[in-house]
This record gives C-alpha cells, structure tokens and sequence, in this order.
C-alpha cells in the first residue's frame, strides 16, 4: 500500500518516466499476488486476466490521479516445444508525459505478460 507521504508526491507526478519503476514493481506484485504457487488451468484463465488487469488500474490510479490508463494482459500456458508469440504496439502521444511500462512473469507452467499505458490528463 502507498503511504500517505509518497502518494502527496506521487500525486503531482505528470511525467509517467518519473513513475515508471514504481509501475513495473506494482505489475510484477500483482502477478505474484494473483499467479504465484498455481498451475496453468484454463477453467481460471478469464478470472486471473479480469483480476490483474483491474488491480492494475486501481494502483496505477493510486499511483498518480495525472493519468488516464489502459492495461492489457495475456495468459499463456506454457508447453513443450514453446510456441512463439509476437505483439506489437503503436502509439501516438506525448513522449515527454506518457508512458508505457511491459512485464514478463513466469512460473512452470504460467506466462504472464501485462501491459500498461498512462497518457497524461495535465496539459
């Protein structure tokens, strides 16, 4: 949870580079809190992707209130041989204010890679 003095400080953030770190360990909690010790099952896949996905917005709104955002997430089980996955994003903004953060988690038989993007609201 963020504490009241940081979140003053975070608060007046309306750089998204001023906060990306910030973002990329709050993602990468969020899978572990929602993905750690379980088995790829495909009857929890809509569940696990609803929940990181909304607990991602609710913290990075925690973060900065400066931002709009979008989060996206895929859930992969992992097999052997590996398939391959490509993704690509595009996005025309402010390279100075907005921002994107990726991340990559794993287990065994889990891949997770969630994607967050904060355009700011502050002119």
């Amino acid at each position: 949870k963020i504490k009241k003095s940081e979140e003053i400080r975070m608060s007046e953030v309306v750089e998204f580079s001023n906060m990306k770190e910030r973002v990329r360990v709050a993602l990468d909690e969020i899978c572990k809190k929602v993905l750690e010790g379980k088995k790829y099952d495909l009857r929890y896949q809509t569940r696990w992707v609803d929940t990181i996905t909304q607990d991602s917005i609710d913290i990075l709104r925690e973060l900065s209130p400066n931002f709009k955002y979008c989060v996206s997430c895929i859930i992969l089980q992992k097999r052997i041989p590996q398939g391959n996955l490509y993704s690509e994003t595009t996005a025309f903004w402010n390279p100075v204010t907005d921002g994107f953060c990726g991340h990559l988690w794993e287990n065994s038989t889990i891949t997770c890679i969630i994607n967050a993007f904060a355009t700011s609201i502050i002119a």
